[in-house]
């Protein structure tokens, strides 16, 4: 069985053009490297806007969305030459949220999100977008499992990113060979967001533009997806319940995985 190693990029390419070089230079360093992408029929570049949203008990109530600036369809050929993945996934975004908002309206008519929290009222849009996140990543994960199944290979490492830098995001330099211990992720050292504070079970600041780790551990942080359940009556701090990385890290932590900040080589 030959061993690899991945990286899997989940996510809208947004303006990939300006980060693909970086993607090569710091994260494909070895030629044991295998890149596999789950991304969207948009390019998905966001604008803050408010807007009334129309809750299922007939109320109306203004939130802070990232509406779609930019509705222009990805080029599967230019992504496909510009990364060379083993595989890759373009889903449909529309249909897949046709798909699921009648049911992430029944889960807010069920309670379980909290729409009476003072600081940040919620609606069902709220887990949709969150659903939909953790469901390309699981994506991307799988890409990556059924080409190792046909192929025979065993990844030892496994990247996760994006394909946009925010708040001072970059790609890490990776040495491959560096030893990650059991029980241990990697993140990025930028937008760190200081959960500990938030609830205290957390003992990491965590962000989730950035990871590495080995095989094993990676496979529980893109399993999120099948068990965002396990978290429905888990939230001890209201105004981020259901935010990505609140899930992720508080998930990460019920598995006695921790996180550490990769520092950027100078």
């Amino acid at each position: 069985m030959k061993k690899r190693n991945a990286v899997i990029l989940t996510g809208f390419m947004r303006n990939y053009e300006k980060t693909v070089g970086n993607f090569h230079k710091n994260l494909i360093t070895s030629d044991d490297v295998d890149v596999f992408i789950a991304t969207w029929n948009y390019r998905g570049v966001k604008k803050p806007i408010k807007t009334n949203v129309l809750l299922t008990d007939g109320e109306t109530r203004k939130i802070l969305i990232k509406d779609r600036a930019d509705d222009s369809e990805v080029s599967f050929e230019d992504i496909d030459n510009k990364y060379s993945p083993k595989s890759l996934m373009v889903d449909d975004l529309d249909l897949f949220e046709e798909a699921i908002e009648q049911y992430a309206k029944i889960v807010e008519t069920s309670n379980i999100l909290n729409n009476q929290a003072k600081k940040k009222p919620k609606s069902y849009l709220t887990l949709m977008r969150r659903y939909t996140i953790f469901y390309l990543s699981y994506q991307g994960w799988k890409l990556m499992e059924n080409y190792a199944n046909e192929n025979n290979i065993d990844y030892q490492k496994v990247v996760k990113v994006r394909a946009d830098f925010e708040r001072k995001g970059y790609y890490p330099k990776i040495n491959w060979k560096e030893k990650i211990p059991k029980g241990k992720i990697k993140i990025g050292n930028w937008n760190l967001q200081n959960y500990p504070a938030m609830d205290s079970r957390i003992k990491f600041q965590f962000q989730d533009h950035f990871a590495i780790g080995n095989y094993e551990d990676m496979k529980v942080y893109f399993d999120m997806y099948n068990n965002l359940y396990k978290l429905s009556h888990e939230f001890k701090y209201e105004p981020k319940q259901w935010h990505a990385e609140y899930c992720l890290s508080l998930w990460l932590m019920m598995n006695n995985i921790s996180c550490s900040v990769l520092k950027k080589k100078k």
